[in-house]
């Protein structure tokens, strides 16, 4: 019976721990596509004012006035 106690506090645990990676990751997620919403309307004003920028992944970005 003890052992029974045991295991299913175990499970509650693993559960719990289960629900904190999935918010965790939720979380991240949303704060990375609010980040992405928050550049493209950055970039958006700056063509607007003449100037156009490019992403390269290794080199940053990249920024041009006309």
């Amino acid at each position: 019976m003890v052992e029974i106690t045991s295991l299913r506090d175990q499970l509650r645990e693993k559960e719990r721990e289960m629900e904190e990676i999935t918010k965790s990751w939720q979380e991240r997620l949303r704060q990375s596509e609010e980040r992405k919403q928050e550049e493209a309307k950055m970039l958006e004003v700056r063509h607007r004012g003449g100037v156009t920028c490019t992403w390269g992944h290794r080199d940053g970005v990249t920024c041009t006035c006309h």
